[in-house]
């Protein structure tokens, strides 16, 4: 049952400043932590969840402990009134996207899961003028969001209509992909010298052991069976989606020739085939946001983000320096071609520097992958479905 309750005065968020009476004062109206941010996770479900577990007790005569909660909603009104909802009362769902084949009634877990797409409530709607309080759970992990700022209109305006299950979404990625959104400089910089990145179609825990090989300075070329063997298994599934996104249309044969390739383990066709294509779809993608653009390695990178997404699970802006300082990297002709032996570049490939031991598993699997970011980056709409799609 939920339950009805009142704050004694507005609730607007957590001051980030002391100010005297009278003075003003910094207000964090909207904010998103979790576990991973330790002692402030605590500290911000302490000043805004337990207040309302204490308005409930004292409201209701039902005493919750914090322990108890795995997840509450609660949309608070501009008259200070509010309904809470805690654990099953949300009925709460999700549409996921698959990383692989799922049968009905099978249980998954983060590795089965390339993103959350919507998260969605049974039974409640969440009109857009209410103030939003949402705790979550994701195993050992939790996640807090709240946002004010529709009840404090006077203070931080009129605030635009925001699609809470898309941002929910966004919020359960943030929590069950920290591993990505974590990632910290000095490893960024190891993932770009190697020449991989934390890509959409790579499994969480194939991403973990890549990089924790990487960080051990082992070659990461010992994990490419495993790669090719994963991606054998759904490489099958990104190219019927591949082929409908009109942007890919011209290359499909390309594609699908370099996809039995790496799949028969012909890693020297695949390789040859696709790194010309994903060029070619980089080229159409520019041609299409932005025609009168001159092009550049440097246009040919930048892929278009999202300013409405807080989490963005593509990792958009580090994937178009990914683009730019590994995939289109400069050749000097001067520099041994195994100074770099990890990276397969677009320069390298071209200029035929090479040797054929560099066409193998690994970096056959690191084209399939870069395709698939690909597909999710790019924006055109999707061809209209045939009868046989």
């Amino acid at each position: 049952m939920p339950y009805e309750i009142k704050f004694n005065g507005k609730p607007a968020g957590i001051s980030v400043s002391a100010a005297r009476e009278g003075e003003k004062a910094q207000i964090l109206a909207d904010a998103f932590v979790s576990t991973e941010d330790g002692q402030l996770f605590i500290d911000f479900l302490e000043q805004i969840v337990q207040p309302v577990l204490n308005l409930i007790q004292a409201q209701h005569g039902v005493f919750t402990a914090a322990s108890a909660v795995q997840s509450i909603l609660v949309l608070v009104s501009d008259d200070n009134s509010a309904i809470a909802y805690l654990n099953e009362e949300l009925g709460l769902g999700s549409t996921c996207i698959s990383a692989r084949v799922l049968d009905a009634g099978e249980r998954i877990g983060p590795d089965d899961i390339s993103s959350f797409e919507e998260i969605k409530f049974k039974e409640i709607v969440i009109p857009a003028d209410k103030a939003v309080i949402f705790l979550f759970s994701l195993g050992w992990r939790k996640g807090l969001y709240f946002d004010f700022r529709p009840i404090c209109t006077k203070h931080f305006g009129e605030q635009q209509s925001i699609d809470r299950s898309k941002q929910f979404a966004e919020l359960h990625n943030r929590v069950v992909f920290q591993n990505r959104f974590a990632i910290t400089e000095d490893d960024w910089k190891l993932l770009f010298d190697a020449g991989v990145f934390p890509f959409y179609g790579l499994r969480q825990s194939l991403f973990t052991e890549l990089l924790s090989h990487l960080k051990a300075g082992w070659p990461l070329e010992e994990l490419g069976d495993k790669l090719h063997e994963d991606i054998t298994g759904k490489v099958g599934d990104w190219l019927n989606s591949w082929a409908k996104i009109e942007l890919f249309a011209p290359h499909m044969q390309a594609l699908s020739s370099a996809v039995e390739r790496y799949k028969s383990g012909d890693f020297f066709s695949s390789i040859s085939t696709c790194v010309p294509r994903i060029e070619g779809i980089l080229r159409g993608h520019l041609s299409l946001h932005d025609p009168l653009s001159k092009v550049s390695q440097e246009t040919l990178s930048k892929m278009a983000e999202d300013e409405n997404k807080s989490y963005d699970i593509l990792l958009t802006a580090k994937f178009s320096h990914y683009l730019h300082e590994v995939f289109f990297a400069s050749f000097d002709g001067k520099k041994p071609p195994g100074d770099r032996e990890h990276v397969l570049s677009r320069n390298a490939l071209a200029h035929g520097v090479l040797s054929e031991s560099h066409f193998n598993s690994y970096r056959a699997s690191i084209c399939m992958l870069v395709v698939h970011q690909l597909s999710k980056s790019v924006t055109p709409p999707a061809l209209p479905a045939t009868a046989d799609s």
